[in-house]
């Protein structure tokens, strides 16, 4: 009998000890929203890149910060490219396989987007004569991460083509 109360006490040492610790564990833990901060995107630049004779290519520099202490992959970049408020064209930019942000990191991405001046008239009959047409050129970029993939960081900019070289 004696060994039976050994083994209560024992016992009870045991889930105190446990209590105690959880209770210790959650209330200095944070909340899961405070220790994964959302990545932060902007446009770094968007030039036009070069201006040929049969098109013209837009070059779009985006900055992505990772303020968190643990690497993000790459996002994949959903693009569409407007003119004249018409969407004009589309793509996605699949990330490099095994690429990441490190931990309190940037990185620069590079999205380029051709615009060919023959599919253009043909899309945008409205353009024919006109020196310039409006654009905007819409992002919205997914992290493949289980904590932040169902959330979409749009980005947005407008300009204007230049549809005359002389």
């Amino acid at each position: 009998m004696n060994r039976d109360l050994q083994k209560r006490e024992e016992t009870m040492k045991k889930l105190i000890l446990f209590t105690v610790l959880l209770a210790f564990f959650l209330m200095s833990c944070q909340s899961l929203d405070s220790i994964i901060q959302d990545p932060k995107v902007s446009f770094n630049s968007v030039n036009i890149a070069s201006i040929s004779l049969t098109g013209v290519t837009i070059a779009a520099l985006v900055d992505v910060e990772n303020p968190n202490s643990f690497p993000i992959p790459t996002p994949i970049i959903e693009w569409e490219l407007f003119v004249n408020n018409t969407s004009f064209t589309n793509g996605v930019l699949e990330n490099d396989e095994g690429s990441s942000i490190r931990s309190r990191e940037s990185m620069t991405l590079n999205i380029s987007v051709n615009v060919g001046y023959d599919r253009l008239f043909r899309t945008i009959s409205s353009l024919i004569g006109t020196r310039e047409a409006a654009y905007t050129l819409a992002l919205g970029l997914r992290f493949p991460n289980p904590l932040l993939q169902h959330r979409l960081f749009p980005l947005s900019y407008s300009g204007a083509l230049p549809l005359s070289l002389w």
